[in-house]
């Protein structure tokens, strides 16, 4: 699993690339560990769905068509 994420930000986090790319993939890579954190116990209940929602849309700025792509 580590090999994994590794490989993602290695893939998606080049350092050549610009600042607003690299923003952008932070913000894809830590939606994605909100989103496997919620799934780890392979049950989503609404209330964790909610609380990530809530953290992307404060922290990146997000807003809820946003949240939901």
């Amino acid at each position: 699993m580590l090999d994994q994420i590794r490989t993602f930000f290695d893939q998606y986090l080049n350092p050549a690339e610009s600042p607003e790319h690299i923003e952008s993939g932070l913000k894809l890579a830590a939606a994605a560990l909100f989103i496997e954190m919620m799934t780890m116990d392979d049950t989503i209940a609404s209330a964790e769905n909610r609380v990530i929602d809530t953290l992307l849309k404060e922290k990146f700025n997000l807003d809820d068509q946003q949240t939901q792509d």
